[in-house]
């Protein structure tokens, strides 16, 4: 198998069993080295690279289970397949979870299974080599065609703590996480809210100059618990209280005015020109709808309003349709609220 040879383990409490595999596996090409248990496996792969491991599940402590447990958590890359001679459905599912790459039933011709799967093994390996390079033929034709990629994701996950968890695969976090970037909520960078705010200001029409050195003082100093969207929000509804004139301070609403150390009592002042308080009151109830994430709930507090009060104004200005669900629907709704932008927003 020209360039596609795994390096390999084997480990088995039967000395003779694994020397066995050992050969089998050789004879198909993999460069195999094999030991009796998990204490000289675990001495093995310190002192050597290793592409996969293939170990009995009962062994004397520590067993297959416990070896996969190890090797996963100090070898992360290194692939372990678990044989056992006392295969369930139950055993598969518990290897896997625990990181297993597969499992093979120790009956009949299963060295030839494990031959297969470490072929496969290899092939992955061998599409991630040359500098990520990769060549494929597309179905039907007959020339390869070559492709140079990368991969660019985003997430507001913890992924190393659901890798922990088994709730993200831990090979693909590891071929994903190359060159992490953490970007800190808007809270710990408010030197980036003047730039921010440049361009929310220039997707409305505006310009920063808009913006007066008061009112972008006032920005840098609240938190923002709604995140990059919530700053979006307070410019978009900023500029329609100024209206022709400057963004002071007074046309800034907040939806956690408390946090910016002057108490809730701040109210906007009105501009020469008038507003529209139907308007207004609008907008402050989906300002306030924003951080609570849909939840009513708190959107009433937020406001200082009950819930039955918040309904009827969210029916008033179009926000929520008469008698649409119920208060018990609404609550479980509440309870099921997920940002789906949390502090990456």
């Amino acid at each position: 198998m020209e360039d596609m040879d795994v390096r390999v383990l084997v480990v088995d409490d039967e000395i003779k069993n694994a020397e066995l595999t050992a050969l089998e596996l050789r004879d198909a090409g993999h460069d195999v080295r094999f030991v009796n248990g998990s204490h000289p496996a675990l001495k093995q792969l310190e002192s050597a690279a290793f592409d996969a491991v293939v170990t009995d599940l009962r062994m004397p402590p520590p067993d297959g289970l416990a070896l996969l447990q190890e090797v996963k958590r100090r070898w992360p890359a290194t692939r372990v397949v678990l044989m056992t001679a006392y295969a369930t459905i139950d055993t598969a599912r518990r290897a896997l979870k625990e990181g297993a790459y597969d499992c093979v039933d120790k009956e009949g011709e299963f060295r030839d299974e494990l031959a297969r799967i470490l072929d496969r093994l290899g092939r992955e390996s061998h599409l991630q080599s040359e500098n990520r390079r990769l060549e494929f033929t597309r179905v039907g034709g007959n020339q390869p065609v070559r492709v140079d990629v990368r991969i660019v994701g985003a997430t507001n996950r913890n992924l190393e703590e659901m890798v922990r968890e088994k709730q993200f695969r831990e090979d693909l976090f590891f071929r994903l996480n190359v060159f992490p970037i953490t970007l800190p909520p808007l809270r710990e960078r408010s030197g980036d809210i003047e730039r921010l705010a440049g361009y929310f200001l220039a997707r409305q029409g505006a310009s920063i100059e808009k913006l007066t050195t008061e009112a972008l003082r006032e920005l840098q100093r609240y938190p923002f618990p709604g995140n990059v969207r919530e700053l979006e929000y307070t410019l978009e509804r900023a500029l329609i209280l100024a209206g022709a004139d400057l963004v002071r301070p007074e046309h800034l609403t907040f939806a956690r005015p408390e946090l910016m150390g002057g108490g809730a009592s701040w109210v906007p002042r009105i501009p020469a020109e008038g507003l529209s308080l139907e308007v207004l009151e609008r907008e402050l109830i989906l300002q306030a709808l924003e951080p609570a994430r849909g939840n009513k709930s708190q959107a009433a507090r937020l406001l200082g309003l009950t819930r039955r009060t918040l309904y009827s104004r969210m029916e008033k200005h179009g926000l929520r349709k008469p008698g649409e669900g119920d208060e018990a629907a609404d609550e479980r709704e509440d309870s099921a609220v997920v940002d789906p932008h949390g502090d990456g927003a």
